[in-house]
């Protein structure tokens, strides 16, 4: 009896010595998830929009494998984890699926990250756009390369993250924009992005009152050195656009209707540029002001 209360103290302090280490170690576990997740691009903050369609290149519409499956083409696989899919190219050319039209060359509707394989060089062309993504994330990343050649726009997004520390990626538009996006955020870690676009290099937009989204992380250097991120309004007129075959939206977030009508819309925009203002000729097409050509680098 009298070593009862020792033995209840101690077995008190192991007690709570063992749910302390539980805890910190559970609490690091945790961290150390979240920050990985994060790194890699498999949180979201935002809601989550499930894939519906894919479409690529000549291979055409691509049948959504089920959980725990994936499919494959020339150069790609696309692989089911728990309803989030990655597309892998590896190698991959894919060129519009008819020669003389100017249709998008990959088709995407709903959340989808492309990875970059490792030491792979991919290329995408298109006479009309390259990437069009109408609705969800397109989230790029990887250690490969990739080279998207289009004659109106080289990445046409709803929402466009770009990351991967070795990936090296070029979009390319002849006649129109190099990316055009209602958001756009490049990571720390990706490795070089070059844009360029006869009309503008990089073009975020929103209908009013919504303002676009432009992240660049502070430790991306870009190159012109003396370009900023402008904002500033304008109004766009409409185009026919999608997956019926034409070239991608000018601008995203509920204008569809109003584009397919081609009814004037007013834009809160951003872009890069080394002036003190921009301004949306609708003459031409063309963004005056804003840098045709940049480079991205990261950390």
């Amino acid at each position: 009896m009298k070593n009862l209360p020792k033995e209840f103290f101690g077995r008190t302090a192991r007690a709570i010595l063992f749910i302390g280490l539980v805890v910190v170690f559970c609490t690091t576990v945790s961290s150390a998830g979240m920050f990985l997740a994060s790194r890699f691009g498999l949180t979201q903050s935002r809601e989550q929009v499930p894939l519906t369609a894919l479409s690529i290149g000549r291979d055409g519409e691509v049948k959504l494998p089920q959980r725990g499956k994936m499919v494959e083409g020339n150069g790609w696989k696309l692989r089911n984890s728990r309803d989030i899919y990655t597309l892998t190219l590896d190698n991959a050319v894919i060129e519009e699926a008819e020669e003389g039209e100017a249709r998008a060359a990959v088709c995407i509707s709903g959340d989808l990250i492309m990875e970059l394989r490792e030491g792979s060089g991919n290329w995408i062309h298109s006479e009309g756009v390259g990437i069009l993504a109408d609705s969800g994330t397109l989230v790029i990343r990887g250690n490969g390369s990739l080279e998207i050649s289009a004659g109106q726009t080289g990445i046409d997004a709803a929402d466009l993250e770009l990351a991967g520390k070795e990936s090296v990626i070029r979009a390319e538009a002849e006649d129109g924009i190099g990316i055009r996006a209602a958001s756009l955020a490049v990571d720390e870690g990706l490795g070089q992005l070059k844009v360029s676009g006869n009309s503008g290099a990089v073009i975020t937009a929103k209908p009013e009152p919504a303002s676009p989204d432009l992240r660049i992380h502070k430790d991306v250097q870009i190159t012109p050195q003396s370009t900023g991120i402008r904002e500033f309004k304008s109004t766009f007129i409409g185009r026919k656009s999608g997956k019926d075959g034409k070239d991608g939206r000018d601008v995203r977030d509920g204008a569809g209707e109003k584009e397919a009508e081609g009814e004037k819309i007013r834009f809160n925009v951003k872009t890069f540029s080394s002036e003190a203002s921009v301004a949306y000729d609708e003459g031409t097409g063309c963004f005056a002001g804003a840098k045709k050509e940049i480079t991205l680098t990261g950390k």
